[in-house]
């Protein structure tokens, strides 16, 4: 990583010569951030399609949805998605993203869970305007935390990776719908609501904690983690 043409990239940063020095340090560190980003965004993209996959196993017809609601409840992620996008990344500056990105994780994982759980059409669409409100900030805020730890071009590269991921999701979103569905009617649960609970457990509790504990809290000295007269000027 070059730091010298990191500070020309963001002219509105202030930064010390000792925090310099600091970011210099980090470089062995900073790219075990990316893969846990790929990660998270495969999974988030899985979301979307999961719900019709889940309707392959008949979730539909056991919630009761109408073709109408259901497209209802498939539209209704996106106002609050695209509505938490800035306001997230203004929180992001202010607790830091190893709080507020594993915070998000954490959201997101819980409310994919309980959509396997749900009864109705009414805490159908309840849960997925929830899911866009805590995805909608996660891939803004992490373009914007590597954007203060990457040059021009290296951002560009790692921001390709990222949409790469998405593409992953949709090639393998399917096999991994029909594994996951193959659990089958097991612990009062059918077969569609093994799809949501297993990725959102697996997001909640196997990506948010050691995405806080192992992977940003190793970097407490970059532009997040300080107080932010660096991001008084922007």
């Amino acid at each position: 990583m070059e730091v010298g043409h990191q500070v020309a990239f963001l002219p509105f940063l202030s930064i010390p010569k000792p925090l310099v020095y600091l970011i210099s340090q980090t470089d062995s560190r900073v790219e075990r951030i990316l893969p846990v980003f790929v990660l998270l965004v495969l999974c988030s993209f899985l979301d979307r399609t999961n719900v019709g996959n889940a309707k392959v196993y008949n979730m539909d017809k056991e919630l009761g949805l109408t073709p109408l609601q259901y497209q209802q409840g498939l539209v209704v992620f996106y106002p609050l998605y695209i509505a938490a996008e800035i306001p997230s990344n203004l929180i992001l500056k202010k607790v830091t993203p190893r709080i507020w990105l594993a915070f998000m994780t954490f959201l997101w994982g819980l409310f994919c869970m309980c959509l396997g759980l749900v009864h109705n059409f009414d805490q159908f669409i309840s849960l997925r305007a929830l899911l866009g409100l805590a995805e909608g900030g996660l891939f803004p805020g992490m373009v914007l935390y590597l954007s203060t730890i990457y040059t021009r071009s290296e951002l560009a590269l790692r921001i390709g990776v990222l949409y790469t991921s998405t593409s992953l999701s949709s090639g393998f979103g399917g096999l991994l719908a029909r594994a996951m569905g193959a659990v089958g009617d097991r612990g009062g649960l059918t077969a569609w609501r093994w799809i949501f609970v297993i990725e959102g457990l697996f997001v909640s509790h196997c990506l948010s904690l050691p995405f806080h504990f192992l992977v940003l809290s190793t970097l407490p000295f970059l532009f997040f983690s300080l107080p932010f007269p660096f991001f008084s000027d922007c």
